[in-house]
This record gives C-alpha cells, structure tokens and sequence, in this order.
C-alpha cells in the first residue's frame, strides 16, 4: 500500500486563495453594512436638522444646539459616503485587484499578462491578496468608520445637550 504523504495546506494554492478571497468578501461586507449605517444616519440628521431648523429661535438655545449639531452631523456622515483623499490616499501600492491599476494598463492582453505572471506564482498572488485586503481595511473601511463614529457622535452630543438646555430653561 502506498502512502500518498500527508497534506500540507500552505501548499494547496486552492485552499490559500480560497481563504484570502474569503477575507477579501469579508471585508466588501463590512463596508456595506458601514454603508447602509451611514445612509440610515445621513437620513435621520438629515430629518432632525430640517425639522429644527424650522423651529430654530435665535433665543432658544436649545433648539439652536440640535440643528448645529444635527448639521454637523450631516456634513460629516456625508463625507462619510466617499472619505475625503487624504484620508484614504497615503501613496499605497495597488493591487492587480484595484480599478485604477486594471484601467492603467493599455490593454486587455497586458492586463492578462500581468495576471498570468501572478498566477504562476504562489507567493505574489499572497502578496496581491494581502495589499487588497489591508488597503480596503486601511484605506477605504477604517475612514468611513471614523467618520461615522464622528457623526453619530455630533448628533448624539447634540440631542443630549439640546435636552440638557431644554430641561435647565435655556
């Protein structure tokens, strides 16, 4: 009875490219859950600012405190959708994955050259998988989860200071 060995996953590029792919779809998952909590945000200020600044009176500091801080809110949540460039742009190298380093070879063929050579090489395609999947965290899910975090708390601080003055008679 021959013994076939035992087997080494290192060495299954299957099995590798199947578990950075799957970390790759995690991360595109993450984004859209970021995505469609900053939409749900962007629409929620979006209602208290209207709402308020209706009923803004220059008098009534508390009224004023919710829709400059539902404002704000806006603002930031919809920076949020797309982050400004430098905070997703920092000079990192891009992948064969990314958009921009598809459309800046001149054609098709040298696009498919570039992908063959990776192919045959177990290691760069590690390396092309791993430089997508820190870029999109790095670059692209960790700016707009900040800038959520910075949204949802100028609006919190704002409903919570806005009934802090309602309450105290301001």
């Amino acid at each position: 009875m021959a013994i076939i060995g035992e087997y080494d996953p290192k060495k299954d590029l299957g099995s590798t490219v199947r578990f950075l792919a799957s970390i790759l779809e995690k991360t595109d998952a993450f984004v859209r859950h970021i995505d469609a909590q900053v939409n749900i945000l962007v629409g929620l200020s979006s209602a208290i600012f209207l709402l308020s600044v209706r009923e803004v009176d220059l008098s009534d500091l508390s009224s004023l405190t919710l829709v400059i801080f539902s404002g704000l809110a806006v603002i930031i949540a919809l920076f949020a959708v797309h982050p400004p460039k430098f905070m997703r742009k920092q000079h990192q190298s891009e992948s064969l994955f990314y958009n921009k380093k598809i459309t800046s070879f001149p054609n098709a063929q040298d696009y498919a050259d570039a992908v063959n050579k990776l192919v045959g090489d177990s290691d760069a395609i590690v390396r092309e998988y791993s430089g997508e999947i820190y870029n999109s965290y790095k670059y692209y899910y960790r700016p707009k989860r900040k800038l959520f975090v910075w949204s949802r708390n100028s609006l919190l601080l704002g409903v919570i200071l806005s009934y802090l003055l309602l309450f105290l008679g301001f």
